[in-house]
Protein backbone atom coordinates (compact mmCIF):
# COMPACT_ATOMS: atom_id res chain seq x y z
CA UNK A 1 0.00 0.00 0.00
CA UNK A 2 1.53 3.14 -1.09
CA UNK A 3 1.72 6.61 1.02
CA UNK A 4 -1.07 8.26 -0.63
CA UNK A 5 -4.02 5.40 -0.17
CA UNK A 6 -2.53 5.09 3.34
CA UNK A 7 -4.26 8.20 4.38
CA UNK A 8 -7.66 7.22 3.27
CA UNK A 9 -7.58 3.84 5.93
CA UNK A 10 -6.60 6.62 9.09
CA UNK A 11 -9.97 7.20 10.34
CA UNK A 12 -12.75 4.90 11.33
CA UNK A 13 -14.26 3.76 7.55
CA UNK A 14 -15.77 0.21 8.75
CA UNK A 15 -17.90 -0.49 11.95
CA UNK A 16 -20.07 -3.61 11.18
CA UNK A 17 -18.35 -5.49 8.36
CA UNK A 18 -18.38 -5.45 4.21
CA UNK A 19 -17.21 -9.06 4.31
CA UNK A 20 -18.55 -12.33 4.92
CA UNK A 21 -16.24 -13.94 7.19
CA UNK A 22 -17.44 -17.31 7.14
CA UNK A 23 -14.46 -17.48 4.95
CA UNK A 24 -12.16 -16.77 6.63
CA UNK A 25 -13.76 -18.99 9.86
CA UNK A 26 -14.18 -22.18 7.23
CA UNK A 27 -10.41 -22.13 5.85
CA UNK A 28 -8.76 -21.55 9.51
CA UNK A 29 -7.88 -24.85 11.17
CA UNK A 30 -9.10 -25.48 15.02
CA UNK A 31 -6.45 -24.38 17.69
CA UNK A 32 -3.70 -22.62 15.40
CA UNK A 33 -0.42 -21.17 16.87
CA UNK A 34 -0.53 -17.98 15.40
CA UNK A 35 -3.07 -15.75 13.24
CA UNK A 36 -1.73 -12.89 11.69
CA UNK A 37 -5.39 -10.19 10.48
CA UNK A 38 -6.50 -7.12 9.38
CA UNK A 39 -8.78 -5.54 12.16
CA UNK A 40 -11.21 -3.69 10.35
CA UNK A 41 -14.30 -2.92 12.60
CA UNK A 42 -13.67 -6.22 14.80
CA UNK A 43 -16.19 -8.02 13.26
CA UNK A 44 -14.15 -9.91 10.80
CA UNK A 45 -11.62 -10.80 13.80
CA UNK A 46 -14.50 -12.94 16.14
CA UNK A 47 -14.99 -15.52 14.06
CA UNK A 48 -11.31 -16.32 14.02
CA UNK A 49 -11.22 -16.04 17.85
CA UNK A 50 -14.24 -19.08 17.81
CA UNK A 51 -11.18 -21.62 15.71
CA UNK A 52 -9.42 -21.48 19.41
CA UNK A 53 -6.21 -19.98 18.02
CA UNK A 54 -3.23 -19.89 20.60
CA UNK A 55 -2.20 -16.05 19.54
CA UNK A 56 -4.30 -13.22 17.20
CA UNK A 57 -2.49 -10.26 15.64
CA UNK A 58 -4.79 -7.89 14.93
CA UNK A 59 -3.01 -5.32 11.57
CA UNK A 60 -4.84 -2.16 10.82
CA UNK A 61 -3.22 0.93 9.56
CA UNK A 62 -6.29 3.38 11.68
CA UNK A 63 -5.77 3.29 15.36
CA UNK A 64 -9.88 3.95 15.32
CA UNK A 65 -9.91 0.59 13.64
CA UNK A 66 -7.78 -1.52 16.18
CA UNK A 67 -9.90 0.04 19.40
CA UNK A 68 -12.76 -0.63 17.86
CA UNK A 69 -11.66 -4.02 17.18
CA UNK A 70 -10.27 -4.21 20.96
CA UNK A 71 -13.84 -2.67 22.57
CA UNK A 72 -15.85 -5.29 20.19
CA UNK A 73 -13.64 -8.31 21.98
CA UNK A 74 -13.31 -6.77 25.52
CA UNK A 75 -17.86 -6.53 24.95
CA UNK A 76 -17.67 -10.53 24.01
CA UNK A 77 -15.52 -11.23 27.11
CA UNK A 78 -17.52 -9.40 29.62
CA UNK A 79 -21.12 -8.93 27.77
CA UNK A 80 -23.66 -11.78 27.29
CA UNK A 81 -25.56 -12.49 24.30
CA UNK A 82 -28.05 -10.08 24.36
CA UNK A 83 -26.41 -7.47 26.16
CA UNK A 84 -23.69 -7.61 23.04
CA UNK A 85 -26.28 -7.56 20.50
CA UNK A 86 -28.03 -4.38 22.14
CA UNK A 87 -24.67 -2.36 23.29
CA UNK A 88 -23.45 -2.97 19.50
CA UNK A 89 -26.94 -1.76 17.82
CA UNK A 90 -27.62 -5.22 16.88
CA UNK A 91 -30.88 -5.12 18.80
CA UNK A 92 -32.96 -2.21 19.83
CA UNK A 93 -32.51 -0.70 23.36
CA UNK A 94 -33.01 2.79 25.00
CA UNK A 95 -29.76 5.15 25.77
CA UNK A 96 -30.10 4.58 29.32
CA UNK A 97 -29.47 0.52 28.94
CA UNK A 98 -27.02 1.01 26.57
CA UNK A 99 -25.29 3.52 28.54
CA UNK A 100 -26.04 0.89 31.35
CA UNK A 101 -24.67 -1.94 29.64
CA UNK A 102 -21.12 0.17 28.33
CA UNK A 103 -20.70 0.92 31.90
CA UNK A 104 -20.90 -3.15 32.70
CA UNK A 105 -17.13 -3.05 30.94
CA UNK A 106 -13.71 -3.30 32.42
CA UNK A 107 -11.91 -1.15 29.72
CA UNK A 108 -8.62 0.64 30.24
CA UNK A 109 -8.78 4.60 29.95
CA UNK A 110 -8.17 5.36 26.30
CA UNK A 111 -10.44 2.70 24.91
CA UNK A 112 -13.09 4.26 27.28
CA UNK A 113 -12.56 7.94 26.60
CA UNK A 114 -12.87 6.73 22.63
CA UNK A 115 -15.77 5.26 22.56
CA UNK A 116 -17.40 7.34 24.94
CA UNK A 117 -16.77 9.92 22.33
CA UNK A 118 -18.30 7.53 19.40
CA UNK A 119 -21.54 7.20 21.55
CA UNK A 120 -22.13 10.06 22.51
CA UNK A 121 -21.57 11.71 18.62
CA UNK A 122 -23.96 9.09 18.11
CA UNK A 123 -26.65 9.87 20.97
CA UNK A 124 -25.96 6.76 22.88
CA UNK A 125 -27.75 4.71 19.65
CA UNK A 126 -25.86 1.41 18.24
CA UNK A 127 -22.79 1.82 16.61
CA UNK A 128 -23.08 -0.56 13.89
CA UNK A 129 -23.95 1.72 11.02
CA UNK A 130 -21.76 4.60 11.97
CA UNK A 131 -18.72 4.13 10.19
CA UNK A 132 -17.87 6.25 7.09
CA UNK A 133 -18.37 2.86 4.92
CA UNK A 134 -22.17 1.72 6.62
CA UNK A 135 -23.01 5.75 6.20
CA UNK A 136 -22.80 5.90 2.78
CA UNK A 137 -24.55 2.62 2.10
CA UNK A 138 -27.33 4.38 3.82
CA UNK A 139 -27.33 6.69 1.36
CA UNK A 140 -27.41 4.63 -1.23
CA UNK A 141 -30.48 2.42 0.57
CA UNK A 142 -32.33 5.89 0.03
CA UNK A 143 -32.66 5.35 -3.67
CA UNK A 144 -34.93 2.19 -3.14
CA UNK A 145 -37.66 4.63 -3.27
CA UNK A 146 -37.41 4.24 -7.08
CA UNK A 147 -37.41 0.21 -6.55
CA UNK A 148 -40.39 0.78 -4.63
CA UNK A 149 -39.69 -0.79 -1.26
CA UNK A 150 -43.18 -1.70 -0.12
CA UNK A 151 -42.75 -3.94 -3.49
CA UNK A 152 -39.03 -5.11 -2.81
CA UNK A 153 -39.82 -6.83 0.33
CA UNK A 154 -41.29 -9.75 -1.36
CA UNK A 155 -37.61 -10.58 -2.16
CA UNK A 156 -36.84 -10.93 1.47
CA UNK A 157 -39.51 -12.86 2.22
CA UNK A 158 -38.86 -15.80 -0.24
CA UNK A 159 -37.91 -18.82 1.77
CA UNK A 160 -35.93 -21.12 -1.36
CA UNK A 161 -33.43 -19.85 -3.87
CA UNK A 162 -36.02 -21.23 -6.62
CA UNK A 163 -38.57 -18.88 -5.12
CA UNK A 164 -36.65 -15.96 -4.75
CA UNK A 165 -34.93 -16.66 -8.35
CA UNK A 166 -38.72 -16.71 -9.70
CA UNK A 167 -39.41 -13.30 -8.02
CA UNK A 168 -35.89 -11.96 -9.83
CA UNK A 169 -37.42 -13.02 -13.06
CA UNK A 170 -41.16 -12.07 -12.53
CA UNK A 171 -41.64 -9.29 -10.07
CA UNK A 172 -38.04 -7.27 -9.05
CA UNK A 173 -37.69 -4.14 -11.35
CA UNK A 174 -34.62 -4.89 -13.83
CA UNK A 175 -34.99 -1.56 -15.68
CA UNK A 176 -35.03 0.80 -12.15
CA UNK A 177 -32.47 -1.67 -10.25
CA UNK A 178 -29.64 -1.13 -13.50
CA UNK A 179 -30.68 2.55 -13.13
CA UNK A 180 -29.43 2.62 -9.84
CA UNK A 181 -26.55 0.52 -10.76
CA UNK A 182 -25.84 3.08 -13.35
CA UNK A 183 -26.11 5.98 -10.82
CA UNK A 184 -23.93 4.31 -8.38
CA UNK A 185 -21.77 2.16 -9.95
CA UNK A 186 -18.58 3.45 -10.38
CA UNK A 187 -15.73 5.07 -8.99
CA UNK A 188 -17.01 9.13 -9.33
CA UNK A 189 -20.06 7.89 -6.71
CA UNK A 190 -17.47 6.15 -4.27
CA UNK A 191 -14.83 8.28 -4.46
CA UNK A 192 -17.78 11.16 -3.67
CA UNK A 193 -19.71 9.12 -0.91
CA UNK A 194 -16.22 6.90 0.97
CA UNK A 195 -13.18 6.99 -1.16
CA UNK A 196 -12.08 10.38 -1.63
CA UNK A 197 -10.05 9.77 -4.65
CA UNK A 198 -8.51 6.27 -3.40
CA UNK A 199 -11.45 3.90 -4.97
CA UNK A 200 -9.60 1.01 -6.61
CA UNK A 201 -8.83 1.35 -10.54
CA UNK A 202 -10.68 -1.50 -12.17
CA UNK A 203 -8.06 -3.41 -14.07
CA UNK A 204 -10.51 -6.68 -14.85
CA UNK A 205 -12.29 -7.09 -18.68
CA UNK A 206 -15.50 -5.24 -17.62
CA UNK A 207 -16.77 -1.86 -17.24
CA UNK A 208 -18.07 -0.84 -13.40
CA UNK A 209 -21.81 -1.77 -14.17
CA UNK A 210 -20.76 -4.78 -15.77
CA UNK A 211 -19.20 -5.58 -12.34
CA UNK A 212 -21.79 -4.94 -10.44
CA UNK A 213 -24.42 -6.15 -13.00
CA UNK A 214 -22.87 -9.84 -12.96
CA UNK A 215 -21.47 -9.90 -9.63
CA UNK A 216 -25.76 -9.17 -8.09
CA UNK A 217 -26.91 -11.75 -10.53
CA UNK A 218 -25.04 -14.19 -9.13
CA UNK A 219 -25.54 -12.67 -5.85
CA UNK A 220 -29.07 -13.46 -5.90
CA UNK A 221 -28.53 -16.59 -7.38
CA UNK A 222 -26.55 -18.00 -4.67
CA UNK A 223 -27.54 -16.44 -1.50
CA UNK A 224 -30.91 -16.30 0.59
CA UNK A 225 -31.79 -12.20 0.72
CA UNK A 226 -33.54 -13.05 4.09
CA UNK A 227 -30.33 -14.43 5.16
CA UNK A 228 -27.96 -11.86 3.56
CA UNK A 229 -26.85 -9.01 6.13
CA UNK A 230 -25.26 -7.05 2.82
CA UNK A 231 -28.50 -7.27 0.56
CA UNK A 232 -30.87 -5.83 3.36
CA UNK A 233 -27.98 -3.48 4.57
CA UNK A 234 -27.74 -2.28 0.51
CA UNK A 235 -31.81 -2.14 0.31
CA UNK A 236 -33.22 -0.87 3.06
CA UNK A 237 -29.68 0.80 5.50
CA UNK A 238 -30.50 -1.58 8.15
CA UNK A 239 -30.40 -5.61 8.78
CA UNK A 240 -34.26 -6.55 8.94
CA UNK A 241 -33.63 -10.19 10.12
CA UNK A 242 -32.09 -11.60 13.07
CA UNK A 243 -31.23 -14.86 10.79
CA UNK A 244 -29.31 -12.12 8.71
CA UNK A 245 -26.78 -10.91 10.88
CA UNK A 246 -23.51 -10.42 10.66
CA UNK A 247 -21.45 -14.18 11.09
CA UNK A 248 -19.76 -12.66 14.30
CA UNK A 249 -23.00 -12.43 16.39
CA UNK A 250 -24.31 -15.88 15.17
CA UNK A 251 -24.98 -17.95 18.45
CA UNK A 252 -22.29 -20.59 17.76
CA UNK A 253 -19.55 -18.26 16.81
CA UNK A 254 -20.50 -15.70 19.83
CA UNK A 255 -20.50 -18.17 22.36
CA UNK A 256 -17.71 -20.23 21.02
CA UNK A 257 -15.24 -17.06 20.50
CA UNK A 258 -16.45 -15.90 24.00
CA UNK A 259 -14.57 -19.01 25.21
CA UNK A 260 -11.76 -19.15 23.05
CA UNK A 261 -10.53 -15.52 24.99
CA UNK A 262 -9.82 -17.68 27.73
CA UNK A 263 -6.87 -19.31 25.78
CA UNK A 264 -5.97 -16.64 23.17
CA UNK A 265 -3.38 -13.68 23.46
CA UNK A 266 -4.64 -11.35 21.43
CA UNK A 267 -2.29 -8.51 20.33
CA UNK A 268 -3.13 -4.61 18.46
CA UNK A 269 -0.72 -3.70 15.86
CA UNK A 270 -0.91 -0.20 14.07
CA UNK A 271 0.60 -0.18 11.07
CA UNK A 272 1.10 -2.08 7.44
CA UNK A 273 0.46 -5.75 7.35
CA UNK A 274 3.27 -6.84 5.13
CA UNK A 275 6.13 -4.77 7.48
CA UNK A 276 4.55 -6.21 10.91
CA UNK A 277 4.46 -9.77 8.90
CA UNK A 278 7.91 -8.85 7.94
CA UNK A 279 9.20 -8.33 11.45
CA UNK A 280 7.22 -11.24 13.33
CA UNK A 281 9.22 -13.60 15.12
CA UNK A 282 6.99 -16.29 15.49
CA UNK A 283 6.06 -18.60 12.12
CA UNK A 284 2.39 -17.08 11.48
CA UNK A 285 0.07 -19.59 10.46
CA UNK A 286 -2.93 -18.03 8.72
CA UNK A 287 -3.36 -14.54 7.37
CA UNK A 288 -6.24 -13.15 6.51
CA UNK A 289 -5.35 -10.19 4.36
CA UNK A 290 -9.15 -8.79 3.76
CA UNK A 291 -8.80 -6.84 0.29
CA UNK A 292 -5.57 -4.85 1.30
CA UNK A 293 -3.56 -6.68 -1.65
CA UNK A 294 -6.19 -4.25 -3.98
CA UNK A 295 -4.78 -1.10 -2.87
CA UNK A 296 -1.00 -1.68 -2.99
CA UNK A 297 1.23 -0.10 -5.33
CA UNK A 298 2.12 -2.13 -8.60
CA UNK A 299 5.98 -2.42 -7.48
CA UNK A 300 4.42 -3.94 -3.74
CA UNK A 301 1.96 -6.26 -5.80
CA UNK A 302 4.64 -8.20 -7.26
CA UNK A 303 6.91 -8.73 -4.22
CA UNK A 304 4.78 -9.37 -0.98
CA UNK A 305 3.94 -13.15 -0.95
CA UNK A 306 7.68 -13.01 -1.17
CA UNK A 307 9.10 -10.61 1.27
CA UNK A 308 6.68 -12.34 4.13
CA UNK A 309 8.36 -15.79 3.10
CA UNK A 310 10.25 -15.68 6.25
CA UNK A 311 8.06 -15.18 8.32
CA UNK A 312 5.74 -18.37 7.49
CA UNK A 313 5.18 -21.85 8.85
CA UNK A 314 5.17 -24.21 6.54
CA UNK A 315 1.57 -25.02 5.44
CA UNK A 316 0.28 -21.52 6.56
CA UNK A 317 -2.91 -20.58 5.08
CA UNK A 318 -3.22 -17.07 3.27
CA UNK A 319 -6.71 -15.20 2.55
CA UNK A 320 -6.35 -12.82 -0.23
CA UNK A 321 -9.51 -10.70 -1.64
CA UNK A 322 -9.47 -8.47 -4.42
CA UNK A 323 -11.56 -5.71 -5.15
CA UNK A 324 -12.03 -4.39 -8.78
CA UNK A 325 -8.38 -4.47 -8.71
CA UNK A 326 -6.89 -7.49 -8.78
CA UNK A 327 -3.18 -7.66 -8.23
CA UNK A 328 -1.05 -8.20 -11.53
CA UNK A 329 2.45 -10.51 -11.90
CA UNK A 330 2.45 -11.30 -8.33
CA UNK A 331 5.47 -13.57 -7.34
CA UNK A 332 4.23 -16.76 -5.85
CA UNK A 333 6.98 -19.09 -5.82
CA UNK A 334 6.74 -20.89 -2.93
CA UNK A 335 3.07 -20.65 -2.74
CA UNK A 336 0.33 -23.48 -3.90
CA UNK A 337 -2.93 -21.79 -4.68
CA UNK A 338 -5.79 -24.45 -3.41
CA UNK A 339 -8.79 -21.68 -4.10
CA UNK A 340 -10.34 -24.62 -6.20
CA UNK A 341 -10.56 -26.68 -2.99
CA UNK A 342 -13.09 -23.64 -1.56
CA UNK A 343 -14.80 -23.02 -4.88
CA UNK A 344 -18.67 -24.02 -2.74
CA UNK A 345 -18.06 -22.12 -0.21
CA UNK A 346 -16.65 -19.07 -2.25
CA UNK A 347 -20.07 -19.17 -4.14
CA UNK A 348 -21.95 -18.69 -1.26
CA UNK A 349 -20.21 -15.80 0.32
CA UNK A 350 -22.69 -13.11 1.44
CA UNK A 351 -20.94 -10.08 -0.95
CA UNK A 352 -19.86 -11.72 -4.08
CA UNK A 353 -18.20 -8.96 -4.67
CA UNK A 354 -14.40 -9.88 -3.89
CA UNK A 355 -12.06 -12.33 -6.11
CA UNK A 356 -11.08 -14.61 -3.49
CA UNK A 357 -7.28 -16.46 -3.52
CA UNK A 358 -6.25 -19.22 -1.15
CA UNK A 359 -2.53 -20.05 -0.82
CA UNK A 360 -1.03 -22.16 1.48
CA UNK A 361 2.70 -22.02 1.66
CA UNK A 362 4.87 -24.82 0.74
CA UNK A 363 8.57 -24.67 1.36
CA UNK A 364 9.61 -27.53 2.57
CA UNK A 365 12.94 -26.37 4.62
CA UNK A 366 10.55 -25.41 7.88
CA UNK A 367 8.58 -27.10 10.54
CA UNK A 368 5.17 -26.74 10.46
CA UNK A 369 3.27 -25.38 13.42
CA UNK A 370 0.21 -27.28 12.04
Amino acid sequence: MDNTSKSYFKTLNYTLTNEDSEIEWSILPENTDYVLTIAGSGSRVIPLLAKNPKNICCVDLSKEQLLLTEFRIEALRMLDYEEYLKLLGYLSTSQNERKGLFNKLDIRIELKNFMIQIYTNNHWRGIIYTGKWEKSFIKISKLGFILKKSKLLNLFLCNTLEEQQLFINTSFPQKRWKLILFIVGNAKMFNYLLYKGFFPKININFSYFEFYQKNFERLFKNSLAKDNFFLQFLFFGKILFPNAYCFEVQPQIFHTAKLSLNNCQITYQEGCIIEIAQKSNTPIDFISFSNTPSYFSEIKQKTYLQSIRKSLAIKSKIILRYYLKIPKNTDKSGYNNITDNYTSLISQEKTQMYTIEVLEYKDSHKKSNI
